[in-house]
């Protein structure tokens, strides 16, 4: 396979750039701004009005012209290209020019935007990879990178101007040039292959637009399941239908699609994903799940799908009970490729445990048959309140939620000692056109509630882009009975400007009026978040709790991304606290940083800062932690053991576990004060900050020291009186004497002390 040979001016017309979609600019042409862009490049501004463009022929790096951007003051905004179509597992490389003048922000951190961005097939941005960066003034920079195509990405484009700054910058010398000359993907909606033997429809990239005979092959797990011969017509994207042989099972496959020259063998294109070849028939998870009996007479409601393109004769559906009597039934006629709903509702069923099958006869006669389990359960099983101190109720059980996003191991989950799951990729909406995987979520939940934890339940903002009210509606009913979820969650719509505040209006309401019984946590802001006052983030008669993200780490002046993410301002050398945490009197969940942001100086938290953030956030009010982890978040980047694969989490998250007891006690009511609080080595402002908690006669004092200064401390408090205090998780001990505790605290250290209140008198 060679590189992609053919590398076009922007001078070219637009049809001709549009058609190769391989983006080389070796200078802009006159006049093109700011009242049109240049072949097919489109403006994108924060602000509106905020910055000048321009095309510039007096400044330039090697083409006849460079693009500038100016900004008076602090502004984001960036010209956007073509887009260029892609297929998953493809490197695409990425370089430029750019000069800047007088660049700089008034935070500090401003920088010339230049990123790749990831586009989905139904045109959602998905994920950016940024090269730009704070750049000296006066001379020109190379900017690039290269990225792997992730899985779901149909088209890339490149943004350039500038972030949270202002200046003027200059870019020239523009390439967005995929490693390949072809490249095949599944066609829109095909993201499953259909139930073999049949058709699978894939696109061909086709960026030398050639005109030759082709050969598509496709292996499962390697076996050769699939073949097409097409001629290439020369247009940058065409369809080619494979048939299916029928030796394929159905399940997960690693699939590979090879694209060879028919003439000469030579291979133009291989390229792999993870894709689900379909059974004949698929019985989706029943709604709901599980019945609450004190709902009155049971009633589900079954989606049937029929994945062979020829559809199927008729369909019986039966309930019956785990000894195996049958107590309802139902018969389906004439059923056509795709799905068909219906519901069964029935007399007599008691709390247990039921079978619901699915016999189909396909049009040749044979028979094959799909199965789902359905519960009936007592309420009790399936509502969740927050008691008086904010803490989720479940069971009759207090719970602190303390968790991780997308972790997928849930065993190992339960034995570290977290409480809760998340899970985007189990949860999530899929590309416009394709199928919702009902059966992962229930997967998600049912795997949870097997390792004795309770599951957030994540309700996309895709729903509410789409208006598709009415699978959110069925997503909501499917699950809002089942004893493993703790409460449903919606996660920076508004924020990131997404969907208007009416939207997440109208999904607050449609979850308190499906699911009474379980709380609404609220990820989201009452405006796009550039906008918001972080002392009152949330729109909190939408929520029942709130949730945001804590991700100061490397420490330093906040930006565009900063707000979005957590960093406030701070002091050199001083951890902020969360604004967030003041922003409602309702609960807060605190997301925390446990992976290494896109910025300069980027790096994981040590293990003192992993601690400090934890209690800090406890110590001012947090309700719940959850570890983010970034990308599958399986893992905790650098970590390759297997068996620990969230690295210092390891010992923290144990600890923290074993602390649930004394989080969720109730504040003491005496007064402690840190009398004298000063540098051992060095100068500068200390920041020591605590809680009192008082339970069954024991009081347990959390000090944290968010400054690296390392400081010697006095704490003052009559209930100290003269006690033996020990200092939990450090094995020492430290003598009180009239009231008084005296300590040494490293940079970021925390301290733990507990003593009994017989000791104190």
């Amino acid at each position: 396979m060679k590189p992609a040979a053919i590398l076009l001016l922007l001078v070219l017309s637009m049809s001709d750039c549009q058609a190769k979609n391989v983006l080389v600019n070796h200078g802009f042409e006159d006049e093109v701004l700011p009242t049109r862009m240049p072949y097919g490049w489109r403006l994108w501004e924060r602000d509106s009005g905020s910055v000048k463009c321009w095309v510039d022929k007096s400044v330039r790096h090697s083409g006849r012209a460079a693009f500038a951007m100016e900004a008076e003051h602090d502004a984001s905004a960036v010209l956007v290209s073509q887009l260029i179509p892609v297929a998953q597992g493809e490197t695409v490389r990425v370089s430029g020019w750019v000069l800047a003048e007088s660049l700089d922000s008034a935070t500090g951190s401003g920088s010339a935007a230049f990123t790749l961005a990831f586009i989905d097939r139904s045109g959602k941005f998905v994920k950016l990879n940024r090269y730009g960066r704070r750049i000296q003034t006066g001379e020109w920079i190379e900017l690039r990178g290269e990225a792997s195509v992730p899985e779901g990405i149909s088209s890339v484009c490149l943004e350039i101007g500038l972030t949270n700054a202002r200046g003027k910058v200059w870019f020239d010398d523009l390439s967005v040039v995929p490693s390949e000359s072809y490249a095949c993907r599944p066609a829109r909606g095909e993201a499953a292959i259909p139930s073999p033997p049949g058709v699978w429809n894939l696109e061909i990239i086709n960026r030398e637009l050639s005109t030759r005979r082709v050969e598509v092959t496709v292996e499962c797990s390697g076996q050769a399941c699939g073949f097409a011969q097409v001629e290439l017509v020369g247009s940058l994207e065409q369809q080619v239908h494979v048939p299916l042989r029928n030796n394929i099972k159905s399940g997960e496959h690693l699939v590979v699609m090879r694209l060879t020259d028919s003439a000469t063998g030579d291979v133009l294109a291989v390229n792999n994903l993870r894709a689900k070849v379909l059974p004949p028939v698929e019985l989706e998870p029943l709604v709901p799940t599980h019945w609450c009996i004190e709902d009155g007479t049971p009633s589900l409601e079954a989606r049937l799908w029929i994945n062979k393109r020829e559809g199927a004769r008729s369909a019986e559906l039966i309930v019956k009970r785990q000894d195996g009597e049958i107590v309802a039934k139902r018969v389906l006629h004439d059923l056509t490729f795709g799905y068909r709903d219906t519901s069964l509702v029935f007399e007599g069923a008691g709390v247990g445990d039921y079978e619901v099958v699915a016999v189909v006869t396909l049009l040749d006669g044979t028979t094959c048959s799909a199965s789902q389990p359905w519960h009936i359960i007592n309420r009790a099983q399936a509502k969740v309140v927050f008691d008086e101190a904010g803490y989720p109720i479940a069971g009759g059980k207090r719970i602190f939620p303390l968790g991780t996003f997308n972790s997928g191991q849930y065993e190992l989950m339960k034995k570290t000692g977290f409480t809760v799951t998340h899970a985007w990729n189990r949860l999530k909406l899929p590309q416009e056109g394709e199928r919702v995987d009902n059966q992962a979520a229930k997967d998600f939940l049912d795997e949870t509630l097997s390792a004795g934890m309770m599951a957030i339940g994540f309700l996309h903002v895709a729903y509410l882009e789409r208006d598709e009210w009415a699978e959110l509606v069925r997503r909501i009913r499917m699950f809002r009975n089942h004893p493993a979820l703790l409460a449903w969650d919606e996660e920076e719509g508004v924020a990131r400007g997404e969907v208007p505040l009416s939207k997440l209006q109208k999904l607050a309401e449609i979850v308190k009026r499906e699911d009474p019984n379980h709380p609404f946590v609220l990820a989201d802001s009452y405006d796009v978040i550039h906008k918001v006052d972080r002392q009152h983030l949330f729109p909190e008669e939408l929520m029942d709790a709130g949730m945001w993200w804590f991700y100061p780490i490397p420490l330093g002046p906040s930006s565009e991304d900063g707000v979005l993410e957590g960093r406030d301002f701070s002091e050199e050398g001083v951890i902020p606290v969360p604004a967030f945490l003041k922003a409602t009197a309702k609960p807060v969940w605190v997301g925390l940083q446990a992976y290494k942001q896109s910025r300069e100086g980027a790096r994981l938290p040590t293990p003192a800062e992993f601690r400090c953030m934890a209690y800090l956030a406890v110590v001012h009010g947090a309700k719940g932690l959850l570890y983010y982890m970034g990308g599958s978040a399986y893992r905790m980047e650098e970590e390759q053991d297997p068996g620990r694969p969230w690295g210092y989490l390891h010992e923290l998250v144990p600890e923290l576990h074993s602390m649930i007891p004394v989080f969720t006690a109730p504040d003491a009511s005496d007064e402690v004060i840190v009398k004298q609080a000063y540098s051992s080595k060095g100068n500068g402002q200390l920041r020591i900050d605590h809680k009192l908690k008082l339970a069954d006669g024991i009081y347990t004092l959390i000090a944290v020291n968010r400054s690296d200064k390392p400081a010697d401390v006095e704490f003052c408090a009559q209930c100290f009186g003269s006690a033996v205090v020990s200092v939990l998780f450090e094995n020492r001990t430290l003598k009180a004497s009239a009231g008084v505790l005296l300590d040494h605290f490293d940079g970021y250290a925390v301290h733990i002390y507990q003593w009994s209140l017989a000791q104190a008198k």
